[in-house]
């Protein structure tokens, strides 16, 4: 039987690509919601993979349903 000593992750690679392409790649801000509560802006969750406050959850929930059903 094979265990694992460290759980599996997705991981996202941009070391295959060309220096200047990586350093060109931005990505647009666009209007996105914010939490009532702490004013956390979505399109900081995208970056930065952090939420602001557990109200953010309620706020968010239709756009954090796909991040996590990948986690099920």
């Amino acid at each position: 039987m094979i265990t694992l000593q460290e759980p599996i992750k997705k991981i996202y690679s941009t070391k295959s690509l060309p220096e200047p392409v990586v350093k060109a790649f931005t990505v647009p801000h666009v209007q996105s919601k914010i939490c009532g509560n702490c004013g956390y802006d979505y399109n900081d969750f995208v970056k930065t993979g952090f939420l602001g406050c557990s109200d953010c959850y309620l706020y968010f929930k239709k756009e954090l349903e796909p991040y996590i059903n990948e986690l099920k």
